[in-house]
């Protein structure tokens, strides 16, 4: 439990106001009035330590259920739509239910957002067979296209002058 400090009781302070009033015979309303909470918040605490101690604890606020859960066929649909590449909303407009019921169904089955493949994957590039002036070819060792290379340079600058590179 994660008390704040700003929290009027705490587990320890409604099992002290729980004995005041059963052990030492106080009323309800002094109980309260010196733990600083109101009457109705004594006799809610002491109601819930009547059924067990451990009920001194903060309950959860979530409700205990859900009573209208999307059944198990609609819930299938959903999947099935999805698994056929089906947007959330365009589900909700075919099967013409609320968006939010979609997409809480989909969150539910592990489908909420599509996850991009941690797959390799695999395209075909073609290998370019001249690169650089459009005639550099590629050698299977790097200093016989180094060689080359030099070779085509030395021949494009000193043999034409006049042309732009």
């Amino acid at each position: 439990m994660n008390t704040h400090s700003k929290a009027r009781t705490t587990p320890w302070s409604r099992g002290l106001l729980v004995d005041r009033i059963r052990l030492q015979g106080w009323t309800v309303a002094h109980a309260a009035e010196r733990a600083s909470v109101s009457v109705r918040t004594g006799y809610k605490w002491l109601a819930r330590a009547r059924t067990a101690r451990l009920d001194l604890r903060d309950r959860p606020s979530v409700p205990g259920r859900m009573p209208r859960l999307t059944d198990s066929a609609r819930t299938d649909l959903i999947v099935l739509l999805r698994r056929c590449h089906a947007s959330g909303p365009a589900i909700a407009r075919q099967l013409e239910m609320p968006r939010s019921t979609v997409a809480r169904v989909l969150k539910r089955e592990g489908l909420g957002r599509w996850k991009p493949s941690r797959e390799v994957v695999v395209r075909y590039q073609r290998q370019r067979r001249f690169t650089v002036f459009g005639a550099i070819k590629i050698f299977n060792s790097e200093f016989s296209q180094q060689v080359f290379y030099q070779q085509l340079v030395n021949q494009v600058v000193f043999n034409n002058k006049n042309s732009y590179v």
